[in-house]
């Protein structure tokens, strides 16, 4: 059995995950590595920026992914990478859906300006 770690999320909900998925997200990853490798899994780790809705999803998609190869990534402008790669799974979750119901799903708040958004719209427009 692979180790495990608790999640506590900002309402309180524990999540009990294996420690693979969890260094999945960086977020959760940063805060393991400061972890001594013999405490982890002794003591839960609270996630104050996730509700419990918000926390299963990016769960839901770390356990989705979870063997996906890692061998798509192309460097960035400031040396970052980023996976060009759409597994089917994101394609089929993603399919038919707008910006706008994107950002709803996942709590995200919309901080574009209406100028900025018909900018975007008009330099993205399909001639």
């Amino acid at each position: 059995m692979s180790a495990q770690v608790r999640l506590v999320s900002n309402d309180k909900k524990e999540f009990l995950v294996d420690v693979a998925i969890a260094r999945m997200s960086d977020t959760i990853a940063g805060m393991l590595d400061i972890i001594p490798e013999d405490e982890i899994g002794k003591h839960p780790i609270p996630l104050n920026n996730f509700d419990a809705e918000v926390l299963e999803r990016v769960l839901e998609w770390c356990e989705q992914h979870r063997h996906d190869p890692v061998d798509t990534k192309e460097e960035i402008h400031d040396g970052r990478e980023i996976d060009l790669s759409v597994p089917e799974w994101d394609k089929q979750f993603l399919q038919n859906k707008s910006a706008e119901e994107i950002r709803e799903y996942f709590h995200v708040e919309n901080d574009y300006t209406e100028a900025e958004i018909k900018k975007i719209k008009e330099d993205q427009a399909w001639h």
